[in-house]
């Protein structure tokens, strides 16, 4: 297992984004195959919405396919904060130095699917609401709201005060969430393209989002451990506190 424990270099009042970063790797690759299956299962539903993208006529939409993309979305909303749970678990097991388990961390998530969902609604309807206000504001509740999942699940919050305490966890540090945000995303939209360009024009559409299935597993664990992460070392450098005392509550 990857040593990950916390340097001697940080103190508490710092949140470094390139430790986020390191230590989310880390946590990534001793636990591969688990946090890889979970962010496929997490990418299954986009699997319904690239597959109807690339194998319809251009300029020809059908009604199967627009209840393609609902089936997708619907699928995303309530599969994707789950998985979320349950690497938020396995990451936390980790850190603490014991075994990650699959179906412990789905059993944990389980226990707080419908906080989590209703979470996920609501995070969703607060950042139409700031593109609708126009994209600065949602970009500032997206940052704003970063670890609101890892307080819904560890601190067993409803998903209005979960918004609240992440909103509280983040301020003073919303510029470095705001780097991470936007690091992530970069990185998410850039090989996305490169993939479809790539994948399309050699090898056709079954390999394309066969691909994009991959990239999506990938990218998919890595930025829910990167918001877990955040979470921890947040809360270290706020409230002085060590893992054991965070994760004190899945004992």
């Amino acid at each position: 297992m990857a040593d990950i424990t916390v340097p001697a270099r940080f103190i508490p009042g710092e949140f470094r984004v390139g430790r986020v970063f390191s230590r989310s790797y880390a946590i990534f690759s001793a636990h591969v195959g688990t946090f890889f299956l979970l962010g496929a299962i997490s990418a299954l539903p986009a699997l319904l919405i690239n597959w109807n993208q690339l194998a319809q006529s251009p300029g020809r939409p059908t009604a199967a396919a627009g209840i393609l993309i609902l089936v997708g979305v619907v699928l995303s909303l309530i599969i994707g904060p789950l998985v979320q749970a349950a690497m938020l678990y396995g990451a936390f097991q980790d850190m603490r130095g014991r075994e990650v388990r699959l179906g412990e961390s789905l059993g944990v998530a389980l226990r707080r699917f419908f906080p989590v969902l209703g979470l996920a609604i609501c995070f969703v309807l607060a950042i139409a609401v700031g593109f609708v206000l126009l994209i600065v504001p949602a970009l500032m509740f997206a940052a704003m709201f970063f670890v609101a999942a890892p307080v819904c699940v560890v601190e067993r919050l409803g998903p209005l005060a979960s918004m609240t305490r992440s909103r509280d966890l983040t301020r003073g540090h919303r510029w470095k969430v705001f780097g991470v945000l936007v690091l992530l995303t970069i990185v998410n939209i850039v090989v996305a393209i490169v993939l479809k360009l790539g994948l399309v024009a050699l090898a056709g559409p079954l390999l394309t989002v066969t691909g994009l299935l991959i990239w999506g597993a990938l990218y998919g664990a890595y930025s829910a451990l990167v918001a877990v992460v955040s979470y921890h070392d947040l809360r270290v450098a706020k409230e002085g506190i060590d893992t054991e005392q965070i994760a004190s509550v899945f004992d």
